[in-house]
């Protein structure tokens, strides 16, 4: 694999002090998300998106995975409603069933995941390409997106975020 994605935490408690560039930030009783991601170059074509909400937290990843000379979409999520999980992966048999204009559409048995950037706050960031920092990827940390999560038709969750983060590179 190129990348290795690795979540520590869907949904934590932060209290502290963080001082950068001489601003300094406290937290208490904050909610945190941690992750991290290690391999010589992203993927060609991908999207993640991550964001807590006020009963849950969710994270999603999809990426083109080359493979013995072939590629497919690999996929990988969790949704967590209520301290309940669920998980959403390739190995599952996870697929999308629609990726276009910052929307994506995860199908996986009877569930259904829909993820959309509805309004971009990009920044450049340097990703890794052959093992070098080369790769400028733009990452919304903090923008607006909406998701919506199904069983059977039944909607488990559905909401607008201003705080989700979002990479939509496809």
């Amino acid at each position: 694999m190129q990348c290795r994605h690795r979540v520590y935490s869907m949904r934590h408690r932060i209290d502290g002090i963080l001082t950068v560039n001489g601003q300094q930030y406290i937290f208490r009783n904050g909610i945190g998300y941690l992750e991290g991601d290690r391999g010589y170059s992203f993927p060609s074509q991908y999207l993640w998106t991550q964001c807590i909400f006020p009963n849950g937290s969710l994270m999603l990843s999809v990426a083109d995975i080359p493979l013995m000379g072939l590629h497919f979409h690999g996929v990988i999520g969790i949704v967590i409603i209520d301290g309940q999980e669920h998980r959403i992966a390739t190995y599952l048999g996870a697929k999308p069933d629609y990726i276009h204009q910052n929307t994506v559409v995860i199908k996986q048995g009877d569930y259904c995941l829909t993820a959309k950037m509805i309004q971009k706050h990009a920044k450049p960031l340097n990703a890794p390409e052959h093992g070098k920092m080369s790769r400028i990827i733009h990452e919304s940390l903090s923008c607006r997106a909406f998701y919506r999560f199904e069983h059977q038709g039944r909607i488990l969750c559905e909401f607008v975020s201003d705080r989700a983060s979002f990479e939509f590179e496809f």
